[in-house]
């Protein structure tokens, strides 16, 4: 009997303060092993044959600041790539959800006025039945600090969460 090989996760840092943190615990508790590629420390990103997954974290970059760094050129081609020809499962948070909807052809740019504060996050009916969110609340309030803002969603993934404002949260 040939023994089951245990998942993998493919971390993208960005910052050494935005590391994966308590995502770090869950993936331990469910024996998930994880590689985390600290690209402003100019790791290079691995192949992403030998992952299940890739979970994006924030930063304070912006995805349009290719020339101050050149590494989210790379990083943009790899989310592409686990997306669509992977077919990965993706979480992004914060410029992790920005970089998956420039990777895909969406649209993301400074907004008009930056989202600072505490927001109601409302749960549409594709979140309510998505397994990463079950046990949660329908609606909750989601500290946020953020000046980019995703304009046009790509084509291809849906968003789960519908949030208040109207702003995609997550991408499914």
């Amino acid at each position: 009997m040939m023994a089951r090989r245990r998942p993998r996760v493919l971390v993208f840092q960005h910052m050494s303060l935005a590391h994966a943190g308590i995502f770090r615990d869950c993936l331990r508790a469910d024996g998930i092993a994880w590689d985390v590629v600290a690209l402003e420390a100019g790791e290079p990103i691995p192949e992403l044959a030998g992952y299940d997954a890739l979970l994006v974290m924030g930063g304070a970059q912006d995805v349009w600041q290719e020339a101050e760094h050149p590494w989210l050129v790379a990083e943009k081609r790899a989310i592409r790539a686990a997306v669509l020809e992977h077919e990965m499962p993706y979480l992004g948070i914060c410029l992790g959800h920005q970089l998956l909807a420039a990777a895909l052809g969406g649209e993301v740019r400074p907004a008009a006025t930056p989202e600072v504060g505490v927001f109601e996050v409302e749960l549409n009916e594709a979140g309510r039945a998505h397994p990463l969110f079950a046990g949660l609340p329908a609606a909750s309030r989601s500290c946020n600090g953020t000046r980019p803002r995703s304009q046009r969603r790509p084509r291809a993934p849906r968003c789960s969460p519908r949030p208040a404002p109207a702003r995609c949260r997550r991408w499914r």
